[in-house]
């Protein structure tokens, strides 16, 4: 039976499947190729927590798979009154504040991080760090993030269930875009760095993420910047408790 010149409805769903794959694939080749929008100020600071990560493991395949920590130099199980302030150190202001154990990596000879590496360039607040013959920040200005309250006990010898180890689980938060100095403390406090975009974090793994999150700073279920009991800084509360230092 001869038939007119349209298509029949067979050719018609094929013609239609081959379009609709053609379309898929013409999407996908376009976004491949498009820039992300990222704030500007995400790449280099990506790029300070990824440089951060690593030299926390080059550290810590020298040195028995331990975090830097001070005096110590990477002894988990150490209680904090055994961390004392080194005659190397120019602790200023911040004394043992859990930020100056990353100049165990920046004293030289063997430096693994430039002190550059802490400097995020949307940080507002932050400040040159006073030129001195001595390691140590002096102030919470002079770096722009936030580290896991790392000992395993507080002066008081309290125990922390989260101490700074390798045994911490790999999508844990170990250091984050600092939380505001000033400020009430709340369920909800913004970091730093990015207040309006979001936080930029960085994992035992050396994972380097942004929580796009434009209120609050809770990655993985957690508020990295209040302990459970609501307290800024402090010791954890949980093995799973994320606390940056203020």
């Amino acid at each position: 039976m001869r038939r007119g010149n349209g298509f029949t409805l067979g050719e018609l769903l094929i013609l239609i499947a081959v379009l609709a794959v053609a379309g898929f694939v013409l999407f996908v080749w376009l976004e491949m190729g498009r820039p992300l929008t990222v704030h500007p100020g995400y790449s280099p600071c990506m790029a300070n927590l990824n440089a951060i990560g690593k030299a926390f493991a080059m550290y810590g395949a020298e040195n028995d798979d331990k975090y830097p920590l001070l005096t110590d130099q990477g002894d988990a199980t150490a209680a904090v009154g055994k961390h004392t302030v080194s005659d190397k150190l120019d602790d200023g202001r911040l004394g043992t504040n859990a930020m100056q154990n990353v100049w165990v990596m920046m004293k030289e000879p063997c430096a693994y991080v430039p002190q550059t590496a802490f400097h995020c360039p949307s940080d507002r607040t932050w400040t040159e760090r006073t030129a001195s013959a001595k390691y140590g920040w002096t102030s919470d200005t002079e770096f722009s993030y936030g580290l896991h309250w790392p000992y395993a006990k507080d002066a008081g010898g309290n125990e922390n269930p989260a101490a700074l180890s390798i045994a911490l689980d790999e999508t844990f938060t170990i250091m984050a875009d600092q939380c505001p100095a000033s400020g009430t403390v709340g369920e909800k406090v913004p970091p730093s760095n990015h207040p309006r975009h979001g936080t930029t974090y960085l994992t035992p793994a050396g994972a380097v993420d942004i929580h796009r999150s434009t209120a609050d700073a809770v990655i993985n279920g957690d508020d990295v910047y209040l302990n459970a009991r609501g307290v800024r800084g402090g010791l954890p509360a949980s093995d799973a408790d994320q606390v940056l230092v203020p």
